[in-house]
């Protein structure tokens, strides 16, 4: 009976969390196909816990802080290096190539790990070396997977200072160029993956 009731509340807060705005009594029990006194006694236990917000005045239900704080808390438990490392050392093995993982930090780029290129290629980052978003690859990578709104309020206002005669200087002609890279680098690692199971079945990687 209590694993039903949990099975219940988690099915409950699933519904909640996908919903684009907080939503009435009926609307979960619309969406959840529970019965009214069922959802009565879920979203008790579920304000009780924390784990539900509810606004007397609106009558409407949304996540509670609680479950914010579980996410925090298991993000932080999560080393994104660790984590990144064994495709990074893939890559390049693959590719030959500078490989590297940076995190945004406002308008710029904070690489936390590279792992070089056999063959100078060139400028290297270095941990801890920061860049503007318009002007490296790893900005140009993160952007391209951001949402379309959230990349419009970064680029608002933004100094899109000119470094070289290459460098991108409008927010139109970065966001184009951003997808352009991705599309392009993607499609590189797919022929050298395709080039590589075509002589050994086994090793073929999929990105």
């Amino acid at each position: 009976m209590q694993s039903s009731i949990v099975h219940k509340l988690l099915a409950l807060l699933n519904v909640v969390s996908e919903a684009q705005k907080p939503m009435t009594f009926s609307e979960i029990v619309d969406k959840t196909g529970l019965n009214k006194s069922t959802i009565h006694r879920l979203l008790s236990i579920g304000v009780e816990e924390r784990m539900l917000r509810s606004d007397s005045h609106k009558k409407v239900y949304m996540l509670g802080p609680r479950v914010f704080d579980l996410v925090r808390n298991a993000h932080d438990r999560y080393d994104i290096q660790t984590i990144a490392l064994a495709e990074m050392l893939r890559l390049h093995e693959l590719l030959d190539v500078n490989v590297t993982i940076g995190v945004p930090s406002g308008t710029e780029v904070v690489y936390l790990r590279v792992i070089e290129a056999r063959q100078s290629l060139g400028a290297v980052q270095r941990p801890g070396m920061r860049e503007p978003i318009h002007c490296s690859a790893s900005g140009k990578a993160l952007l391209a997977y951001t949402q379309d709104a959230a990349v419009h309020l970064l680029l608002k206002g933004y100094d899109f200072k000119r470094y070289t005669d290459r460098t991108v200087t409008t927010a139109e002609g970065f966001e184009m160029s951003s997808r352009l890279f991705v599309s392009m680098a993607l499609a590189k690692i797919t022929a050298k993956s395709m080039s590589i199971s075509s002589g050994y079945q086994r090793q073929s990687s999929t990105i």
